[in-house]
């Protein structure tokens, strides 16, 4: 099914494909946070563990709270300033509240942290992206994905920038990766009848 769908995409017009990120991006969008968040959202005054901070900011952020996941993520830093983790978590609250500078500002001391954190690298890329810095941003979404080619989001990202280039192969290539890694994107386009009804996008 895969491999037809991607036929029918690559001999159809600009218009399916955008489509088809647009639905794709939108899948990313409504995914869960990064990482697990095991700590439980009661008692966090008396934490004094970074680990489970970080863990509780992780939390309070995918239950919609960034404020209160900043504190927390900020709080693990007074604990442990060379905290890879809590820079790169409280890097994409930032970015979640357009607040790019400092999004980019934890983004890089994330990586200086740990040069191997493909999400840092994804997150700062799209950062660029939605700045319209698309040189910088392919570069740092590539690295996410040269890190980590499983990185869905960063695929996703870098396909949008390739299509809006003008570049609709290239976008193709990272979007039928996309399908190979995650199959329920598929099943996300086949729903309500999307994959009906793409081609009569304009």
């Amino acid at each position: 099914m895969k491999g037809i769908y991607v036929r029918c995409v690559r001999c159809s017009s600009p218009a399916i494909t955008s489509a088809v990120l647009a639905v794709l991006l939108a899948c990313a969008a409504a995914a869960a946070w990064v990482g697990s968040a095991g700590a439980q959202s009661t008692g966090l005054a008396g934490i004094d563990d970074a680990d489970a901070l970080v863990r509780a900011g992780i939390a309070k952020a995918n239950e919609g709270r960034p404020d209160e996941a900043l504190d927390l993520f900020s709080r693990s830093l007074q604990l442990r300033p060379r905290n890879a983790a809590a820079f790169y978590n409280r890097g994409k609250v930032y970015l979640i509240q357009k607040r790019f500078d400092l999004a980019v500002q934890d983004l890089d001391r994330a990586l200086k942290l740990d040069p191997k954190l493909s999400g840092a690298y994804e997150a700062r890329g799209t950062t660029h992206k939605l700045r319209g810095d698309f040189v910088r941003a392919v570069k740092d979404l590539s690295s996410a994905i040269k890190i980590d080619p499983n990185n869905e989001t960063a695929l996703m990202h870098r396909a949008s920038i390739f299509f809006d280039a003008g570049e609709p192969d290239r976008a193709l290539e990272d979007l039928t990766q996309v399908l190979q890694i995650n199959p329920d994107m598929l099943k996300a386009l086949e729903s309500g009848g999307n994959l009906r009804t793409i081609g009569q996008v304009r």
